[in-house]
């Protein structure tokens, strides 16, 4: 099985202050970082989110094994 670094790397000098057509924001950072703005979503109202990843698997388990335990600490998750 041959191993391609993925989309990441075409996204390398996008950051939080970029923004994806539709009205949709980019959250990128530590889990730390990632729950806060999530939080903020939250207070503004906000009572779900749809995520996606730039490099699925691997993002995935990250995000599962780092994010939710943070976002669970937050009270974001129940």
């Amino acid at each position: 099985m041959v191993v391609s670094p993925g989309d990441a790397v075409a996204w390398k000098a996008h950051g939080d202050t970029h923004r994806a057509l539709g009205g949709n924001i980019q959250i990128i950072g530590s889990p730390e970082h990632v729950v806060e703005k999530l939080v903020r979503l939250k207070q503004a109202g906000c009572d779900g989110i749809q995520v996606t990843f730039f490099d699925f698997a691997p993002d995935l388990e990250f995000f599962g094994d780092a994010v939710l335990p943070t976002m669970f600490q937050a009270g974001l998750r129940v």
